[in-house]
């Protein structure tokens, strides 16, 4: 990530502490400081101001909790991921009281933990981003909905594997419908926040050299446990020779998921979706210019010609429960897809499916 962002290491385990400072280190984090103990961390904490502190529940003297409690005293802003292991999951709980971030647990996986980080330092950086393009305050308060949730997803997952022989199968269902739950509320959170900046015209492309024949079925494999639990085929046409064009992969990912997650919605069981990828030419200002065309088909119930012509737009017409809705997702797709400079069509028969269609530019 970014060089210039701080990270405390707070632990008594001056092993664990060298590891994990060397592992940051390699990873170009420039300023890695050490505490070993919460009240050193404290003094520490009234001279120098840090992004991220790894915080050690289980420390003799001072407990993490208690050097929790004095962190958010002293440091409001810093975000503070708990580290804990099985034994400490009653802790664990008691620190979402104090406002730990995230948690990670003993023995501790480096992926994991370079993976939270960059997740809490991108929140920040997009946050700063968010204010300093003076966002209106309704999409600053959706952004800000995002670290509870954050908090509350990591929790669920620490206590579903923590609490394995202590729940019951019924308390696990329940956590399971929670924790999926918490996960759409931050979809809709996450595309309201994205829909408010590409219609200010604030929203930042990320542009790589990207292979759409690889990228759509590398991105298509991620709904693998969705298409197999409705038995749902993915079949693909994907023409091998596509020019590489230039894009930013994960806007993309976002547009080809919200098309997927729509056909597998509606599609029946035992039914195929197929996705293509090839090149084609659009004629514009009098010239053939070349395209790359992404489609999803789907075989599901397909939307009425009333409704066609809206399902791209933000606020749609109030149609029946029974109708076809696509949210605020295919709005998004619409933007990403414009910002690129390309289109997206939609087909549609009632009770013969639906096929969405998207074409980015060879030469943006």
């Amino acid at each position: 990530m970014a060089k210039e962002y701080k990270v405390l290491i707070v632990d008594d385990e001056e092993h664990f502490r060298m590891l994990i400072k060397d592992f940051l280190l390699g990873e170009n984090f420039n300023v890695v400081d050490e505490a070993a103990s919460g009240n050193e961390a404290l003094d520490i904490l009234m001279l120098n101001d840090y992004d991220i502190i790894l915080l050690d529940i289980r420390m003799e003297g001072m407990d993490g909790i208690e050097t929790l409690k004095q962190i958010r005293r002293i440091a409001p802003s810093t975000d503070v991921i708990m580290v804990t292991g099985y034994a400490d999951i009653p802790s664990a709980v008691e620190c979402i009281k104090y406002g730990a971030r995230e948690f990670l647990e003993k023995p501790l996986r480096m992926e994991t933990l370079i993976e939270k980080i960059n997740r809490i330092l991108k929140s920040r950086e997009e946050e700063k981003h968010l204010r300093e393009i003076q966002v209106d305050f309704p999409t600053l308060v959706m952004y800000k909905l995002q670290l509870p949730l954050s908090t509350a997803k990591s929790a669920i997952t620490l206590l579903n594997k923590g609490l394995e022989n202590i729940v019951t199968e019924k308390q696990k269902e329940l956590l399971e419908h929670i924790d999926q739950t918490l996960w759409k509320i931050d979809a809709t959170i996450n595309d309201l926040v994205d829909l408010a900046k590409f219609e200010s015209g604030n929203a930042q492309l990320e542009k790589l050299p990207v292979n759409m024949d690889e990228l759509v079925p590398a991105i298509c494999a991620k709904r693998e446990s969705e298409l197999g639990s409705k038995n749902i085929n993915l079949s693909f046409l994907i023409d091998k020779k596509v020019p590489t064009i230039e894009a930013d992969p994960e806007k993309l990912e976002k547009v080809i998921l919200n098309i997927l997650d729509n056909a597998i919605k509606y599609s029946s069981p035992n039914s195929t979706i197929k996705v293509t990828t090839t090149t084609i030419h659009k004629e514009v200002e009098g010239n053939l210019v070349p395209y790359i065309e992404v489609s999803i088909s789907d075989t599901g119930v397909g939307i009425s010609p009333d409704v066609l012509p809206y399902i791209f737009n933000k606020i749609k017409p109030d149609y029946s429960d029974k109708e076809k809705s696509t949210g605020l997702g295919l709005a998004l797709c619409k933007l990403i897809v414009e910002a690129h400079n390309g289109f997206i069509t939609a087909e549609s028969q009632i009770g013969q499916g639906t096929t969405i269609r998207f074409a980015l530019p060879v030469n943006a």
